[in-house]
């Protein structure tokens, strides 16, 4: 062997042994919080937009006194500034450890980010430990985020509104929604002036998450969204099996039509309008007797009118789906490329978004917890265990960038609903758009 002596042969295979085991070390431990063997001597930064507040009180939940987190710090950025400021950083060789990141920035960050390899961290591994909608940071080349958290979209309802028009309960398919609570719980005035809304669908600007609504609602008929292949995105909105009351339409025309109806004044479903307030506003003021929103606004909810009568429950779904489907934000702890010692943070990322670590920070922002053990558990809290599993069906799906997806999907509504284009039309120039803002 290139005249090596046995000696040499043996010392040679004993260092690459050791090489391989390291990164495979590296690769695919997960820390017990409660081992000593994180060694953290310099400062280890996390970035992101959630709330600083709630992640320092959840961090010293989960270190305690343990004097090896230390030096773990985090900083709050909004929306707005967190992406410009990461790229700066970088470019100062400033960057953080660790970031925050929900998955619809994936695609806008991935050149940026370390990806864990599928030869340390197997997919099989990935699979058995998170829900499936958390599959998003499992891209073709590698793991990009190991995931703490989910944000569903969940079904607020006023219970004073139902029980004053002798509804039990809230709507539990679309069916239901359309011949029952519309006509029951809309009231309208003349020149289609609208009193009491049932539902806020079928506008953009005024409805808070429309674009997880009609994401849920694309996903609901079967759409493969965007598909994924070595950094290429195929747009899908038009591909996928449709189920449901859009049968025979492509998913992405099915979803739009039934989005749009709802504020168009010919129909019986005619419930909103662009002139009326944001729906959480008007759900707020006890005009609106349901309102789509994240599993995180509950609590905010409950502050902004502690005295509103309303509960939560599941989005509806389609009454003769086989399959359910519903739309979340899913976030998870990412290593920059840049960052000073990816061992180190690979292991805090590791101990943070732990079963019994993760469920705390979840938890903490009222969101959804995302490992396969931790959901099998329940939750005996009522909030918790609606998001927990609202989450267990829910998906994301990658866009360009959340500004090019939110410009794309507002055009297109106001495209239909102003009559300039049909829902077909639409649709496909919504493609077009997300295409050109991949490339």
């Amino acid at each position: 062997m290139l005249g090596l002596r046995p000696f040499q042969i043996v010392l040679l295979a004993g260092s690459l042994f050791i090489f391989l085991g390291s990164i495979a070390f590296l690769s695919v431990y997960r820390p017990d919080p409660d081992e000593d063997i994180l060694k953290i001597t310099d400062e280890v930064m996390i970035w992101g937009t959630l709330d600083r507040a709630v992640i320092d009180r959840q961090l010293r939940k989960i270190t305690g006194n343990n004097e090896r987190f230390s030096s773990i710090k985090y900083r709050e950025y909004s929306e707005e500034e967190f992406i410009p400021e990461f790229v700066d950083a970088l470019a100062e060789g400033q960057g953080p450890d660790l970031i925050v990141i929900p998955h619809y920035q994936l695609v806008e960050l991935r050149s940026k980010l370390y990806a864990l390899s599928y030869d340390f961290y197997t997919e099989r591994t990935f699979k058995d430990t998170y829900i499936e909608g958390a599959e998003i940071f499992a891209l073709s080349d590698g793991i990009y985020a190991l995931p703490f958290a989910a944000d569903p979209l969940i079904m607020y309802w006023n219970r004073d509104i139902f029980s004053n028009s002798n509804i039990a309960v809230p709507p539990r398919t679309w069916e239901t929604l359309r011949n029952d609570t519309v006509p029951r719980l809309t009231r309208t005035g003349g020149a289609f002036d609208i009193i009491q809304s049932a539902v806020a669908l079928g506008e953009y600007r005024n409805i808070r998450n429309a674009l997880p609504i009609l994401s849920m609602l694309m996903l609901q008929s079967g759409s493969n969204m965007v598909i994924e292949s070595q950094d290429n995105y195929q747009i899908a909105l038009q591909r996928g099996r449709t189920s449901g009351t859009g049968a025979g339409l492509s998913p992405g025309t099915a979803s739009l039509s039934f989005y749009t109806e709802f504020a168009n004044p010919a129909s019986s479903l005619y419930s909103w309008n662009r002139s009326l307030p944001e729906d959480r506003q008007r759900f707020l003021s006890g005009d609106l007797a349901l309102y789509f929103g994240l599993g995180s606004e509950v609590e905010s909810l409950q502050r902004a009118n502690p005295n509103l009568n309303f509960d939560v429950a599941q989005v509806p779904q389609g009454a003769t789906a086989s399959t359910l489907r519903n739309y979340a934000v899913f976030y998870g702890l990412a290593i920059p490329k840049q960052a000073k010692d990816v061992g180190v943070s690979y292991q805090v990322a590791a101990t943070l978004v732990a079963p019994e670590s993760a469920k705390t920070l979840a938890e903490g922002v009222d969101m959804a917890v995302v490992h396969r053990s931790t959901q099998a558990a329940g939750s005996i809290d009522q909030f918790q265990q609606v998001r927990n599993e609202a989450a267990l069906i829910a998906r994301g799906w990658l866009e360009p960038t959340r500004k090019a997806t939110e410009q794309a999907f507002q055009t297109m509504v106001e495209d239909v609903t102003s009559g300039r284009i049909q829902v077909t039309g639409a649709i496909n120039d919504a493609v077009e758009r997300l295409r050109l803002a991949f490339e």
